[in-house]
């Protein structure tokens, strides 16, 4: 009989977008990893928007190789320290994200990829304040969902678009700030304000990326 494809995965912090691991330790990262989830199993890795260096990443791709993994790549933008929050990405004239949406498509086109499939998550936890400059923004990350996904399947025809994960259990805040002066939105109000603004805008993707958070109060590990 055919053997079951191996669905496990872990996501790594070879870089989280404030701390980077030097570059002569991350094959023990990648060393760990197949320990984890074995044999063609799937390794998720942040890749900010102002580090874009092909040289840098293919050495991890390479190591995904050589280690027999699949890489998943979660495209973000910067962090700003100061603020405690991802900034969101730039905007164009006209309110789309074509200039980025180009530079993280030449960026993925460039890569030589270890396996058939190449898998992108674009963004994360948008619902969050602290993910895109301290409020949600519903038709902006639709917007820049969809340009930044046309842009890149555009330029490789094996890309997997995923959309950033949202966090179900997020609280809403509404037109008052969280207590840490952030806002959020739930997942469900965000969905929903994201078709309102581009009604078609789930149909740009190839496979649905959910957090799948257990429901607290947690009184035991996992």
């Amino acid at each position: 009989p055919v053997p079951a494809p191996n669905k496990r995965g872990v996501h790594l912090l070879l870089d989280d977008g404030r701390n980077v691991w030097p570059m002569e330790l991350w094959p023990l990262h990648l060393h760990y990893a197949r320990q984890a989830v074995g044999p063609g199993g799937y390794v998720t890795e942040l890749v900010r928007s102002d580090a874009l260096d092909v040289r840098r990443w293919q050495r991890f791709f390479d190591l995904c190789a050589e280690y027999e993994l699949k890489p998943i790549l979660r495209l973000a933008t910067t962090y700003a320290l100061e603020e405690r929050w991802w900034r969101p990405p730039e905007p164009d004239a006209d309110g789309g994200y074509h200039t980025v949406a180009a530079r993280y498509a030449a960026f993925v086109r460039a890569l030589v990829w270890p396996a058939e499939e190449h898998y992108v998550i674009i963004g994360n936890e948008p619902n969050h304040g602290n993910e895109w400059g301290g409020r949600p923004d519903p038709p902006a990350y639709a917007r820049f969902l969809v340009d930044v996904a046309t842009a890149i399947r555009a330029v490789d025809p094996q890309v997997r678009i995923l959309n950033a994960g949202l966090d179900p259990y997020t609280p809403h805040t509404g037109s008052k700030p969280f207590v840490d002066g952030l806002y959020y939105m739930d997942a469900e109000t965000f969905m929903d304000e994201m078709v309102l603004a581009v009604p078609d805008v789930f149909t740009y993707l190839d496979i649905w990326c959910s957090h799948s958070y257990p429901l607290g109060p947690f009184t035991e590990p996992p």
